[in-house]
Parts: structure tokens; sequence; C-alpha cells
């Protein structure tokens, strides 16, 4: 069975013994409620397993998790305390660990309330947002692949006057508490590969190539309490 079907009866159960609670038909499950975010610190988990590269995003699940679970069972716990130097030290840790052995290419990071727009004509981009936006049109004309991050944040990546080195491309993209908007050229086709969690994945666009002629642009998404757009 497909991971997003896998995902649809995992969350069909839940809703039923929720229901059966609420109806007073079982009882004593009220401590899914505070042990819920168990499932945030799993996701990251296997975030962190899957694409280590992207450490930052996983650790801010991780801590996500740990900080909501802690006010959950805590007494005197304060969440919103405890969250902003989480945060820092999050990102602080990403910053550290990240690798230097990147590839080639323009990278744009926006943090804390800030907003950038930018022209675009390199092969590889790299786009960071954190509590901010970034608007980028993408005019390279050699175009390869590249990387995005939402967190608490928004990004909006115009492709439409771009064009493919190869026949295809890809692009990591990671959404947390965030939002990322993708317009493509009408002549693309664009496949999705990836599960939202408390989210949305939306694909406006061609999603099959009908022959070899058509560029293709390959998209692995994380949704984690956030939404992806491609138009």
């Amino acid at each position: 069975m497909p991971r997003r079907q896998w995902l649809g009866v995992a969350l069909v159960a839940v809703g039923i013994v929720l229901l059966l609670d609420a109806l007073g038909i079982v009882s004593g499950i009220g401590w899914l409620f505070d042990w819920w975010p168990l499932l945030l610190i799993a996701v990251g988990v296997r975030m962190v397993l899957r694409k280590p590269e992207s450490l930052t995003g996983s650790l801010l699940i991780i801590a996500l998790g740990c900080l909501l679970l802690a006010d959950n069972v805590i007494p005197g716990f304060d969440f919103w305390v405890a969250a902003v130097p989480v945060l820092f030290i999050v990102l602080g840790i990403g910053i550290i660990l990240r690798p230097t052995h990147r590839r080639i290419g323009h990278r744009t990071v926006s943090f804390a309330f800030g907003s950038r727009d930018r022209t675009v004509s390199d092969e590889l981009i790299e786009v960071t947002a954190v509590f901010s936006g970034v608007h980028q049109v993408i005019v390279s004309q050699n175009f390869r692949g590249g990387t995005v991050q939402a967190i608490f944040g928004g990004v909006e990546l115009d492709f439409r006057t771009a064009q493919m080195a190869a026949m295809e491309a890809s692009l990591d993209i990671e959404t947390i508490f965030g939002g990322v908007e993708i317009l493509v050229p009408p002549h693309w086709a664009v496949t999705v590969e990836g599960t939202p969690l408390f989210g949305g994945i939306e694909n406006r666009a061609r999603s099959t190539a009908p022959n070899g002629d058509t560029p293709v642009l390959r998209i692995r998404a994380n949704a984690v309490f956030g939404g992806i757009e491609i138009r």
C-alpha cells in the first residue's frame, strides 16, 4: 500500500477512536491528547535518517515535538518561554553542522521578518526563509535543481522564463509552518514525491510527460504544518 494510503488509514483509525471516546462508547484514551507530539518527534527522526543534509528542518520538528510534549506532561512548563531559546539553539546547530561541500550555485538566506526579491540566473539554487519571505524569478537557461526550505516563512519561485540544462531537474522542498509556491512554464511537467503531515501539497501543473521532449521537474517535498503549491 502506498505511503499516502497508509496515512489515510491511520487518520481514519485515530478519528474513529476519538469519536468513540467522545460518544462515551470507549473511555480512558484521554492520554492520547497529551502524547500526540511523539508523532512529530518520530517524523523528525525519520527525516534525519532519510535526508541528513536537511538537518535544520528535521531538528526543528523534533524540538517542536519535545516542547509540545513537555508542555502537556510537565506541570508548570511554559512552552513560549522555552521556545525562543530552543529555536536559536536548533538554528545554531544546523549552521554548525551544515555540510561545507555544497554544489556551487546561488544561495539566498532570509531571517527574522525580512523579505528578499531577486532575479537569479544560476544553474543551482539554495533558498532558506526563516520567519521571513523570499521571492525569486529564475531566469537561468541551464537550470539543474536546488533546495528550498521555508520555516515559519514563505518562498515564491517563478520559473516561467527558465529553461532546464537537460530534460530533468530536481528540487528538494521542505516547509515547516510555512508555504512554498512554485510557478512553472506551461510546457514543463512536474512530478511530486512526498506525504504532508498536517499540511498540503497541491500540484496544478502538468503531472505527466507525454513524450521525451517534455522537460520534467521532479520535486521531493516535506510539508509539516505547511503548504506547497505548484502551478
